[in-house]
């Protein structure tokens, strides 16, 4: 990981990320509520995943434009190869198999246990109404996740532990950039928040060790693939919506 000199176009990213995706967020969250308890949860749910979808590849696209214009190492940004000490590459491999196992293991609890399922539910309840619930919701999420898994870790780690460590030490950089992921999922409740805080510690220290954002985004991706295909069987598996009747 490597310090960048910032630009007022590196300022403006960096209030995009702390202020404007995160007051985003939270108004499309309301705007589904609204619209789910209106009775067009599919349609509605669907339009979210798409929507932000391309915020964050916008937002993305405009980070990875500012690099190319600045003819920036890439390195700055995360996007080479793993490097470094083969302890490091361990410890961070280990890491991420760590965390991508735990959401499997619920996943699989959930597919073979009804009290692992009413576990899921009772967890997401809060915010139920913006995950999956039909195959075709979690086709989307998939596709979300991916987005996700790249987006969010060129942008939150990436460009933030850059831009932040200019400021701070790196320690102090990786807290601030979690805080800040952990805030754009405010609709999650205090649970949630706190949560992805910690992830989002795991993934910045899986950057930090390899010197790779590479790990951290496979890690990334496949904890919300994994995470939404356990909310999609939870919820079916109680019967609370069909999984086939919007299959299509």
């Amino acid at each position: 990981m490597s310090l960048i000199a910032p630009t007022v176009f590196d300022h403006a990213l960096f209030l995009i990320l702390a202020l404007l995706l995160p007051l985003f967020g939270w108004l499309g969250i309301r705007r589904l509520r609204r619209n789910i308890e209106a009775g067009l949860p599919y349609i509605h749910r669907v339009r979210d995943y798409r929507n932000n979808m391309l915020v964050l590849w916008s937002v993305c696209g405009a980070t990875l434009c500012l690099w190319l214009w600045q003819v920036r190492d890439w390195s700055t940004l995360g996007l080479t190869p793993p490097s470094g000490d083969y302890g490091q590459l361990a410890v961070s491999a280990a890491l991420a198999l760590f965390v991508v196992g735990y959401s499997y293991r619920t996943l699989a609890l959930v597919r073979s246990s009804p009290g692992a399922a009413a576990s899921v539910i009772e967890s997401t309840q809060r915010f139920s109404f913006a995950l999956p619930h039909t195959r075709r919701d979690l086709r989307w999420f998939y596709s979300l996740s991916v987005t996700a898994g790249v987006t969010e870790e060129i942008l939150y780690r990436g460009f933030l532990l850059a831009y932040l460590s200019g400021y701070m030490p790196v320690a102090a950089a990786v807290v601030l950039s979690s805080l800040l992921f952990a805030g754009g999922h405010a609709y999650q409740g205090l649970r949630g928040v706190i949560q992805v805080f910690v992830l989002g510690m795991a993934f910045s220290a899986m950057y930090v060790l390899s010197g790779s954002l590479i790990v951290p985004i496979v890690a990334h991706v496949l904890i919300d693939w994994f995470s939404g295909r356990a909310v999609y069987i939870a919820y079916n598996t109680r019967g609370t919506e069909s999984a086939t009747s919007e299959s299509s």
